[in-house]
């Protein structure tokens, strides 16, 4: 039985930098040696309390 293909390091970062600038601060990939990738986002505490120009920033991931 072949080995299953793992995402590749770019493939990652290309995944993360692209939830960043949808504005997720909390990200968490995990791969399994089965191949089985795993995506966890989540917000930080208070976002409620965020300036429209921070949120504007966020949404386009500049700090």
């Amino acid at each position: 039985m072949p080995r299953p293909m793992l995402p590749k390091a770019e493939e990652v970062a290309g995944i993360a930098k692209v939830l960043r600038a949808e504005g997720f601060q909390s990200i968490c990939i995990e791969t399994s040696p089965d191949g089985r990738v795993s995506i966890t986002i989540g917000e930080i505490e208070g976002r409620e309390n965020v300036t429209p120009l921070a949120k504007w920033k966020a949404k386009r991931g500049v700090s």
